[in-house]
């Protein structure tokens, strides 16, 4: 390439396309796709205040080649300055005032770029017209409303090959025209932004918004990337885009507490790192009713006090006027520990099936077996699964039905679900049981059931593929799926949908994970990530991946892994082929394998 970055190191600057400067502002760094990092090198995503690296672009240079242009183009689009004002120099117009890079963004790996100096393809020979394509990887792409959207898997009979793994290969070509004698930019592949994963890495970052699930029982983590513009106010980015409501993919499916129209008045934050933020008028209509203002201060409170933890206490004035929500002038997220994402309490016990069949619960370190109700299988409970009060317990009775029984021994045992060949169950919060009857021929039904029977689920995009396994999320509003399609193993998210009695569980998106077919089992930690098993025996390798990220983290690996259980970055259960219990500790990452001998280790939901 031509034009070089740089780095701003001991106060010298070395000159090139652009300079990258360290500033104290928020950004956390979001890695490359390339080796997955170690846990403990990740940077907390909850510090906004934390130091970021910002690329400071340089403008055109005279007698710069296409070649030169178009990559001087891509370093200036990852600076924010002035709306793109140095990048809006490399086009012609009228592309200068009509391209948006609010539009979103392309994540891109370039593998090589070609024809800068040859005319563009199916014009005549021109001295005045180029086009210059780039060949590599999309990575992933970034909505206008800030979502975070992996490209799918390797996968496919399309593409090249790097190290014997199919990779996604795409073209981005732009057209070039002298203008006064100098190469401008008239034509680009798409509007918004193309950038290496470490440009994206340092013009955005990721911040976790909470909204309400659609009875307004728990928050649900929405994460979105914001653009890091200079001279901006971070904390009120946050809020301004929480104000704007939920992402698109979880529209439907999520609502906010707070009312439609309402802005951002002023947000100001005092030397004891207590925030006041003033809303408009519009606000005022969550006065009228003393829940639907709690909970527009649950959200407040939680997006702020994540995504800053130094601030230490939140006030919310509509109109100028402070609010007191529970009779107090001060919130904090504390506060609305009900509606807490994790969705299960934090004292939630760890489970998993002994030796000897009977399920037991993790107390102390310790494995103590518990009473289950009478009709539970003699020999081993096969597949179970936890429901949120630790009061209830789903299991496969052979491969067609699905059981349930109180974890008190008082009551009966019954069949929920017939079928033919069923996943293993998923409890969702509101106290229904999940399980995909695969009906043979690479088709699939999903359904969930009550002690009074079945209930229909809509899942159009899962009719004609396999299912391997299916976990709700906590916050119910979101599953993760492992199927089979067309030949090839798929790990994606869905977002599950309400109206009435219809539910319906679509928009399935990918999460990206390299060697998609190495994936045995998934767990939810948290709202915003999904635990990750692949591979299998010696060669299992555990990875927390975000739903609406880049950045995978591998988790200190334990060979042997067959099963995987979650309750939050911190507390994982597995299971070795050894028939071990391990419990990892994500606070000493370590893990702890004297909890006794068994397999199918379970958190409730999840």
């Amino acid at each position: 390439m031509d034009s070089k970055r740089a780095l701003a190191v001991d106060g010298r600057r070395v000159l090139g396309a652009a300079v990258v400067v360290f500033t104290v502002s928020a950004c956390s760094i979001v890695p490359t796709r390339g080796p997955i990092t170690p846990e403990q090198h990740q940077i907390s995503a909850g510090k906004l205040s934390q130091p970021h690296v910002r690329v400071i672009a340089e403008p055109p240079r005279p007698g710069a080649t296409p070649k030169q242009i178009v990559d001087g183009f891509r370093v200036a689009m990852a600076n924010f300055d002035d709306d793109h004002k140095l990048a809006r120099q490399y086009l012609a117009e009228p592309l200068a005032s009509s391209w948006d890079p609010r539009a979103g963004a392309t994540v891109f790996e370039e593998k090589q770029l070609t024809g800068a100096e040859d005319p563009a393809k199916g014009r005549r020979p021109s001295s005045d017209q180029r086009d210059v394509t780039l060949q590599g990887t999309t990575l992933g792409t970034l909505g206008p409303d800030g979502r975070y959207q992996a490209a799918d898997a390797p996968g496919g009979s399309a593409g090249g090959k790097v190290g014997g793994k199919r990779e996604r290969i795409s073209s981005q070509t732009f057209g070039l025209v002298r203008v006064g004698g100098e190469w401008r930019i008239n034509r680009v592949p798409h509007q918004g932004l193309l950038l290496t994963a470490e440009d994206f890495a340092r013009a955005y970052q990721q911040v976790d918004l909470f909204f309400f699930d659609r009875a307004q029982d728990v928050l649900v983590t929405d994460p979105v990337h914001l653009p890091i513009r200079p001279g901006e106010d971070r904390a009120a980015a946050v809020v301004r885009r929480l104000l704007k409501g939920p992402t698109d993919w979880l529209r439907g499916a999520a609502v906010s507490g707070i009312p439609d129209g309402t802005r951002l008045s002023e947000l100001l934050v005092d030397d004891a790192n207590k925030i006041r933020v003033n809303l408009t008028a519009e606000a005022a209509e969550a006065e009228t009713n003393a829940e639907r203002l709690r909970a527009l201060a649950a959200q407040l409170a939680w997006t702020i006090q994540t995504n800053l933890p130094e601030i230490k206490q939140v006030s919310i004035l509509i109109g100028g006027v402070v609010v007191a929500v529970n009779n107090s002038s001060i919130v904090q997220r504390d506060q609305f520990g009900d509606f807490d994402p994790a969705g299960i309490k934090a004292t939630a016990h760890g489970y998993y099936v002994a030796k000897d069949g009977r399920l037991h619960g993790i107390t102390d370190g310790k494995g103590q077996a518990v009473p289950i109700a009478p009709g539970a299988p003699r020999r081993k409970l096969v597949q179970p699964a936890l429901r949120s009060d630790e009061q209830a317990l789903a299991w496969l009775d052979g491969k067609s039905r699905v059981v349930v029984g109180d974890l008190k021994g008082q009551v009966q045992a019954r069949t929920w679900l017939t079928g033919t060949d069923f996943t293993a169950p998923s409890w969702d919060r509101d106290g229904k049981v999940w399980a995909v009857d695969r009906l043979g021929g690479g088709r699939s039904r999903v359904m969930r059931g009550t002690a009074q029977g079945p209930l229909p689920v809509l899942a159009p995009e899962l009719e004609n593929t396999h299912v391997k396994e299916l976990r709700v999320s906590r916050d119910g509003c979101r599953a993760a799926v492992i199927y089979e399609e067309g030949g090839e193993t798929h790990v994606k998210i869905g977002v599950i949908t309400r109206d009435g009695d219809t539910v319906q569980l679509g928009r399935l998106r990918p999460l990206g994970i390299p060697d998609e077919a190495k994936v045995t089992d998934v767990a939810w930690q948290d709202g915003g990530h999904l635990l990750v098993l692949k591979g299998e025996r010696s060669g299992a390798e555990l990875l927390r991946v975000p739903i609406a990220g880049p950045d995978f983290v591998r988790i200190t690996p334990v060979s042997s892994i067959d099963g995987i259980a979650a309750a939050s970055k911190d507390s994982i259960l597995a299971n070795t082929d050894n028939g071990k219990i391990l419990l990892y500790d994500g606070q000493t990452q370590t893990w702890s394998t004297d909890l006794g001998v068994g397999d199918y280790p379970m958190f409730p939901l999840g």
